[in-house]
């Protein structure tokens, strides 16, 4: 079973076609305080029906692209801005009703005011010229067992008691005449009067008691009224202090927010500080760590530059100790040959010396040539190693040594 098909009691929901039912959906609840309660849109996505409520009341709002309702519904402005039939909205406050229409633009037909029954009315068009009534009056529903006698007839209950009041009258006025004439024949030509004025007021007292339980089944109805009346007040009064306690506690609580977002404020403003300190504390960080990356390089160049002159520097040092290693061992060698042809030289020369005293004759004397003087290496000032004999011992310029000129021999 559809759960939308109606299982309450009978009740009255007003519908209304729009051409631009979106718009009217808006322009409705903006204008009126409508309140969306269900939408539907169609297979282009445009609204095609809408139900909004209104307190505990439901309006259909429907569209009139509808073809089913072609030649049965019409728009106000087709038949000169009349309608056939309007709805009438009950609101508690009218005039606060009414400035919110008439501040949304809708078209007040008739101005606010008092209507018979002591209630604020007005009515207004809307944005398509539908007529709309607002008011405080409220009719209420009385079941027809309970509707008291003669409800409808409040004319022929004020004619009962205008009747009883002629008649009361008419007979004090006939007893006053007749005590004041002092005559007894008067007295009797007035009884016939007197006796019809009796059946009048019989009659005007039996309509009189049937006012008087009229005015009971209204006096009861009324403290019943009053009695609901009173309930609804007691619930309101329960439900006002309620929300005056929820609203206290709101309150509170808007202050207990307020106390917390102040701290928050605070708390943030100086977080919004340190932070601010702390990036510009990291911004000098950042320079410097900067600076001592460029420091850094520049030590790092200036340590590969040296350290490339180091290595130069050993590479010329090496190459200089080889070249002078082998220098001191040319020298070396050099002395040590010197030595050596020294050695030999003067080996040969006792050698000879020892053979020209054997085969050289007295008669040819021997002549002393002084040599020449040999150097012995390169560096006259390196000291040679000391020979096994002394006299082979060079030091600087070798001692003249001297040859034995044979001449001719």
């Amino acid at each position: 079973m559809n759960d939308r098909v109606a299982t309450a009691p009978k009740t009255v929901i007003h519908a209304i076609q729009y051409r631009d039912l979106a718009a009217a959906l808006e322009w409705l609840c903006r204008a009126f305080g409508f309140e969306k309660h269900r939408v539907v849109d169609g297979a282009k996505g445009a609204v095609q029906y809408a139900e909004v409520s209104f307190g505990d009341s439901i309006i259909m709002l429907g569209s009139a692209r509808d073809p089913k309702f072609d030649g049965i519904l019409t728009h106000p402005d087709e038949i000169g801005g009349a309608e056939t039939q309007t709805c009438y909205l009950i609101v508690e406050d009218a005039d606060a009703q009414y400035a919110k229409a008439r501040a949304a633009g809708a078209d007040i037909v008739l101005d606010i005011g008092d209507d018979d029954d002591g209630g604020r009315v007005f009515t207004c068009r809307d944005l398509e010229g539908h007529i709309w009534n607002f008011g405080t009056y409220k009719p209420r529903y009385i079941p027809a067992g309970a509707m008291p006698a003669g409800w409808h007839s409040g004319a022929t209950a004020r004619g009962g008691y205008n009747k009883l009041i002629l008649a009361l009258g008419s007979l004090l006025f006939a007893v006053a005449l007749a005590v004041t004439a002092g005559g007894v024949h008067y007295a009797a030509g007035q009884l016939t009067q007197i006796q019809t004025v009796k059946v009048v007021a019989k009659r005007a007292a039996s309509e009189a008691r049937e006012q008087v339980i009229q005015e009971q089944a209204r006096r009861e109805t009324a403290e019943r009224e009053a009695k609901e009346a009173k309930a609804l007040f007691d619930n309101r009064r329960t439900a006002l202090a309620v929300a005056e306690r929820a609203a206290n506690e709101a309150r509170e609580q808007v202050i207990q927010e307020q106390t917390r977002r102040k701290a928050a404020e605070r708390e943030a403003r100086a977080v919004q500080a340190n932070l601010k300190r702390e990036r510009a504390a990291l911004a000098a960080a950042e320079r410097a760590a900067s600076e001592a990356s460029e420091q850094v390089i520049q030590e790092q160049a200036r340590r590969e530059a040296a350290e490339r002159e180091i290595r130069e520097v050993q590479a010329n040092l090496l190459r200089e100790r080889t070249a002078r290693r082998a220098a001191e061992r040319a020298v070396t060698e050099a002395r040590e040959q010197t030595i050596q042809e020294q050695d030999e030289r003067h080996a040969a020369q006792r050698q000879t010396k020892e053979t020209h005293t054997v085969l050289l004759p007295e008669r040819r004397p021997v002549r002393a040539v002084p040599a020449q003087n040999v150097p012995i290496a390169a560096d006259q000032n390196v000291k040679t190693p000391p020979s096994e004999n002394p006299e082979r011992t060079i030091v600087g310029t070798s001692p003249p040594f001297y040859t034995l000129d044979l001449g001719g021999f």
